[in-house]
């Protein structure tokens, strides 16, 4: 290893979140930050599934259909060479989930509770993605995990934001993956993590609502 990569490791290593569960003095290695990583990923992937139970049932009851349909409507009419519209069907509504809907129903066709099934997916892994950031934050996994948790059982998000298939749902998660690749990017001084919070700010940003909530 060279100066120069191991100076760069020993920064990594300092800062990373999986050195606060080491004891203390105990010497980092990189395997055992590779493993701490995994182990990381293994936890907000089971935070994710396990989001998954308090939203399923009543998905397609509650609430009901109103403006979702609207937005499967639009997302129907997009094709590959056909209607590809660069603004929503409104002057608040964004454009990536309408083509993410669209990819959908060109994938396994359309369905009226197929959005919903997608914004699901979407709620569950924002509470995944919660943990992640928590952890980029600097948190114990304990910590990480508590945070995860209280948004798993959160009746606003679980009956809304992870029923309700419009655009304006999906900025949560959009949020969270930005702040979480952020912070990577300032505490690894990481030119890729930097840009993958750029493009994350700017399909947030595509959405207005957004913008009340962005620094």
């Amino acid at each position: 290893m060279t100066d120069h990569s191991s100076t760069r490791f020993f920064l990594q290593a300092r800062f990373h979140p999986c050195v606060r569960d080491l004891p203390k003095g105990c010497i980092v290695k990189s395997g055992d930050l590779k493993i701490s990583r995994k182990l990381d990923g293994l936890i907000a992937i089971a935070l994710a599934l396990a989001a998954v139970l308090p939203r399923l049932p009543y998905l397609s009851l509650i609430p009901v259909f109103e403006d979702d349909v609207v937005e499967t409507i639009f997302a129907l009419d997009i094709r590959l060479g056909g209607f590809m519209p660069l603004a929503g069907h409104n002057s608040y509504a964004g454009l990536f989930f309408a083509y993410l809907l669209a990819a959908c129903m060109w994938l396994v066709g359309p369905s009226p509770i197929l959005p919903r099934i997608v914004i699901l997916v979407i709620g569950s892994l924002t509470v995944g993605a919660t943990y992640c950031l928590a952890r980029a934050s600097g948190l114990g996994r304990g910590w990480a995990a508590l945070a995860g948790l209280l948004l798993l059982a959160n009746p606003q998000h679980i009956l809304i934001h992870s029923h309700y298939a419009t655009t304006s749902y999906i900025i949560p998660f959009l949020a969270v993956l930005f702040l979480a690749a952020l912070t990577r990017a300032v505490r690894r001084e990481s030119g890729p993590w930097l840009v993958a919070a750029g493009a994350l700010f700017g399909l947030a940003l595509a959405n207005p609502v957004f913008m009340l909530v962005a620094p």
